[in-house]
């Protein structure tokens, strides 16, 4: 014999999930903007700036992090650099130089947009196309939502 799940007030979950859903999502925007004040504002006014251009800040006594992680002694706000290439300006470097040839690599991609061409074209067929591809199953959790009031 099959056993029966034990009902749950759905409805009354509901409620509860939308109520900590927005609670969690004001608590993330105010912790953004504490941390984007302190980053920018704070701690380039009252921390010590080193060679690298990170800033620094001590605090006298540690503060603990209610999440059990440890202690928190200080802040730092670190600087960091990325670097990318631009292309249009190396192109037009390596032209002028005559190095495009060198410093350039022709690379084979598929084009998804030519195989659904030739199946459209039915070239491919579409049990050959179906077997091209990798399928992946999820399910997503949405609320479903009209405007105006409770029915």
């Amino acid at each position: 014999m099959r056993k029966r799940k034990p009902m749950v007030d759905l409805r009354r979950m509901v409620i509860d999930w939308l109520g900590l859903d927005n609670t969690a999502s004001q608590f993330q925007s105010r912790a953004d903007e504490l941390k984007v004040l302190m980053r920018d504002d704070l701690l380039v006014a009252q921390g010590e700036e080193d060679s690298d251009g990170h800033y620094w800040y001590t605090f006298d006594d540690a503060i603990e992090d209610p999440s059990g992680k440890a202690d928190v002694t200080g802040l730092k706000r670190e600087h960091r650099k990325s670097k990318t290439l631009n292309a249009e300006r190396a192109e037009a470097f390596l032209r002028k130089r005559g190095l495009w040839d060198e410093c350039t690599e022709t690379v084979v991609v598929i084009s998804e947009d030519a195989i659904l061409a030739k199946a459209f074209d039915k070239v491919i067929s579409d049990k050959d196309l179906n077997s091209l591809y990798d399928v992946k199953e999820s399910y997503a959790f949405v609320p479903q939502r009209f405007k105006g009031r409770s029915r």
